[in-house]
């Protein structure tokens, strides 16, 4: 599929914001994999002090390829080259972002938080990592942590704190002191991941709407969130509406054993939409990696679709006597370059 240009992209963004009031998330598929901008409205409230209108996250960048970890055991390419190729292209696309919205030429095209979900080496790409600005604050999940500190790099790196840990519930909770998100901004991690790989959980994120006293969060899982993980989200997700869940639909792991699963696949991920009822279901992580070395020879990638995952569940459900029709999840597939409004 050929690249959006940046003029079809700045077009699609003037039609976006102008039918979007107040204004509502912008999800930007970087490449075809897990790399994401999401751009937050900042409240009115909080905008009075500050030039933009959106907090802008850049999610697991890797816009380089390939990714060697070595050349004999490991090579990962992109199959699909990224629509964003550097990350001076996200940041004219940001400005772009803030012209549409505020209808002006020329605006700034600064990130504000860089977001590592995992430590894997195609979620913390050293060289896109290392041309990111190192004065944004990045954000990540315990187990990425040391990785991107080691880059010495980055001025500021934090770790998302695990929702409900020591019965702290609170999505604005902040673990330390000189934490950089604004208050009306929480990241938070649901589970933790079984070894060895500590792939599975996700990453929630929260904010504030203006005058409003609904809590809005998007859930990113790319591999997906062990059942017994989602336990700790049911104490508290009624303080919550769950806009989206970012989650892959096809399987993956090492010759299929069990304990070595990567992506849980479509089925599973339609089991968190029963649990989670996001508005959205974001397919991400679903680029069929082009794979050399040794591991090419024992991992194992299986395609997947929402509805062989619906045919699935019903036959579970006819089995088991289960009454009444289940919903079709609103299920979105943004392609390399493209615009999601997150309405």
């Amino acid at each position: 599929m050929a690249s959006i240009s940046r003029l079809d992209r700045q077009s699609k963004l003037r039609t976006l914001l102008s039918k979007s009031t107040p204004r509502r998330p912008l999800l930007t598929h970087l490449n075809a994999d897990n790399s994401w901008l999401l751009s937050v409205p900042i409240p009115i409230s909080a905008s009075k002090t500050l030039d933009n209108a959106f907090y802008h996250i850049i999610i697991d960048p890797w816009l380089t390829s390939p990714i060697v970890v070595a050349t004999w055991i490991l090579t990962i390419h992109h199959v699909s080259e990224p629509a964003f190729g550097s990350i001076a292209d996200v940041e004219t696309y940001v400005a772009d972002i803030e012209a549409a919205a505020s209808n002006s030429e020329t605006s700034n095209g600064k990130l504000d938080a860089v977001l590592v979900s995992h430590r894997a080496p195609d979620h913390t790409n050293m060289i896109t990592l290392l041309s990111i600005n190192p004065t944004v604050p990045v954000f990540t999940s315990p187990n990425a942590f040391s990785t991107v500190k080691e880059l010495k790099h980055f001025h500021n790196v934090f770790q998302i704190p695990d929702f409900g840990k020591d019965g702290i519930f609170d999505w604005r909770f902040r673990p330390e002191p000189e934490y950089p998100l604004p208050p009306w901004l929480g990241f938070s991690r649901l589970g933790e991941g079984e070894k060895p790989f500590e792939l599975h959980f996700g990453i929630m994120l929260t904010y504030s709407r203006d005058n409003d006293e609904t809590t809005e969060c998007i859930i990113l899982s790319p591999h997906g969130i062990l059942d017994k993980d989602m336990k700790v989200f049911e104490t508290a997700k009624s303080d919550f509406n769950t806009l989206a869940m970012l989650h892959t639909t096809k399987t993956s792991g090492t010759l299929g054993v069990e304990a070595l699963r990567v992506n849980l696949g479509a089925n599973h991920g339609l089991r968190l939409v029963r649990e989670l009822s996001p508005r959205y279901w974001i397919s991400t992580h679903d680029e069929p990696h082009r794979i050399t070395g040794v591991m090419a020879l024992v991992q194992v990638d299986k395609a997947g679709s929402v509805d062989e995952a619906l045919e699935l569940e019903k036959a579970e459900d006819e089995k088991e006597a289960k009454e009444g029709k289940r919903e079709k999840p609103n299920f979105v597939d943004v392609v390399n370059g493209d615009i999601f409004l997150l309405d």
